[in-house]
This record gives structure tokens, C-alpha cells and sequence, in this order.
């Protein structure tokens, strides 16, 4: 039976399916991000309500719903702003080449971003379609009743008049 686990940290059995445990609300409880930008590299702690890192603490709120029918709604609340990304979510499949099982992974689609600023109440939003859709993918950990942790590695590179690439990696912890 545990060949049939999907994260590492997964109950050994379930009564109910993957699907219908990751959908619901899902409200960020912890986690550890390590980010690199510039050469610098700097820890962010989450407690659910706060981001800390070593020069300032502010205001961190996630929220994720996650619909049955392969919607999702993705909050944000930062300091100075609130970002409320919409699109479609799926697992993903198997993949020898990351060395991923089928279902350990959660990819996110957006579709529609808005990110209101906190300060000025001004707002930017804007929509995708086709292959300009950012997507997001997630190793999931752990996806038991009520708790999902997933793993994050992102790279993103900026080209402008320099290019820079930043990296974040770490755990994050969802309650529902």
C-alpha cells in the first residue's frame, strides 16, 4: 500500500481520494522560504499572519481555494498590497525526468491577476489566455485531512537593461 502514496509526508492509507482532499479553502499556517536576487540571499519565516526576515516583519496573508471543478482562487495579503490571481489548477503527472509520481505535484494555470495597492487603493489587474498563462507548479509534500505542505522551487530571470534572476525554495503549510 505505501507505493500507492503519492508526497513523502502522505497518510499510508485514505478513505478519500486525492482530489477531494485538496479541494477547499486552504490557509497559509507556516512556512520557510529561502530567496536569492543580486547575490543576496535572504530567509523569509511565515506564521500564517506575518512574514519575518532578518531586516523587517510585515503583514503576510495566503489564502487558496481550491474548486472541485479544476478552478482556483489564490489571496494574497501583503503590507502594501492584495493580489487575488484566478485560473485552472490540476495535478500534475508522472514525470521520471523530476522523479514525480502521478498527483505529486499541484500545477496552477492563471488566467486573471488583480493586485490592489494597500496604500493607495489604486488596482492592476490584468487577464491571460492561450500560452501567455503564468503557471505555477508545486510539489505536495503532505496532503492529509486538513493539512497540505508543499514544496516550492521557483527561478524567475528579468530582463530589462540587466538581467537578474532570483530563486526561492522551501516549504510551505496550507490548514483547512
Amino acid at each position: 500500500m505505501s507505493s500507492c502514496k503519492k508526497g513523502e509526508d502522505d497518510p499510508f492509507i485514505s478513505f478519500r481520494s486525492r482530489k477531494a482532499r485538496i479541494t477547499g479553502e486552504w490557509n497559509l499556517k507556516s512556512g520557510i522560504i529561502v530567496i536569492k536576487d543580486h547575490g543576496l540571499e535572504e530567509t523569509a519565516t511565515y506564521d500564517g499572519t506575518y512574514q519575518y526576515t532578518p531586516s523587517y516583519t510585515h503583514i503576510y496573508k495566503e489564502k487558496w481555494i481550491l474548486n472541485r471543478n479544476g478552478t482556483f482562487q489564490l489571496n494574497i495579503d501583503k503590507l502594501y498590497e492584495n493580489t487575488t490571481l484566478e485560473g485552472s489548477w490540476s495535478f500534475g503527472n508522472k514525470d521520471k525526468e523530476f522523479h514525480l509520481k502521478n498527483k505529486e505535484s499541484v500545477i496552477f494555470r492563471v488566467t486573471y491577476s488583480n493586485v490592489i495597492s494597500a496604500t493607495t487603493g489604486g488596482s492592476h489587474s490584468e487577464t491571460y489566455t492561450g500560452t501567455s498563462c503564468p503557471v505555477y507548479s508545486y510539489i505536495i509534500l503532505q496532503l492529509k485531512n486538513k493539512i497540505m505542505t508543499i514544496k516550492i522551487e521557483e527561478s524567475t530571470t528579468f530582463n530589462s537593461w540587466y538581467t537578474s534572476t532570483e530563486t526561492k525554495s522551501g516549504t510551505m503549510t496550507f490548514n483547512q
